[in-house]
């Protein structure tokens, strides 16, 4: 059920085993996982169906450190999240980026490389990639040799486009609207998350 905030009185407690706070790309998708599961899904969502300009005022932001594009023109606050103007460019993190270094502070991730490829691979299924080419082995894929580039100045970056962007909104609304157990609410902002004293 694809519902609206807007139109709940506060008579009904909504109930759930399980709340996912934004309709983007990684709600939807640990939406979509719990679909076949005995649990009960709610999955809020600030925005509605289409842009709203009052909801998106609330992306504004100031950008301080290296420069970026304007919040919240980048971000888009309703039912599919930034995936409705994504290019669909893809990319992993490499083993480099996930190390720990001496002179950054917190710096280093607390598992490998290789526990997240067969997260990747789920990924790379949803979003219509196909070949696991996210390093050498792209110039295999694209049947070209690999430039000679120094990697002691130099390291390589790749990143692969969807060969058709999937909008998660338009894609997994049918989908998302038909499960028997997921509850999703447009228009609900979540400002503070109260828990009982077990946690729960």
């Amino acid at each position: 059920m694809i519902g609206s905030f807007d139109t709940w009185d506060g008579s009904e407690e909504i109930t759930a085993d399980v709340c996912v706070v934004g309709a983007g790309a990684a709600g939807i998708t640990l939406a979509r996982a719990l679909a076949s599961t005995r649990r009960r899904v709610l999955l809020l969502e600030s925005g509605g169906r289409a842009p709203h300009a009052a909801t998106q005022a609330l992306y504004q932001g100031a950008v301080i450190g290296l420069p970026y594009f304007d919040l919240a023109t980048t971000r888009l606050r309703y039912f599919g999240g930034s995936t409705n103007h994504w290019g669909g460019n893809c990319g992993v993190l490499t083993a480099h980026e996930m190390a720990q270094r001496a002179w950054v502070p917190e710096s280093g991730w607390p598992i490998a490389r290789a526990a997240l490829q067969p997260y990747y691979d789920r990924a790379r299924a949803i979003l219509r990639i196909g070949a696991d080419a996210f390093d050498d082995r792209a110039w295999a894929a694209l049947g070209v040799a690999a430039p000679e580039v120094s990697a002691e100045k130099a390291r390589m970056r790749f990143l692969q486009a969807a060969a058709e962007t999937v909008r998660f909104g338009k894609s997994f609304d049918a989908e998302i609207a038909a499960a028997k157990n997921i509850d999703v609410l447009l228009g609900a902002n979540v400002t503070q998350i109260v828990i009982n004293t077990t946690g729960q």
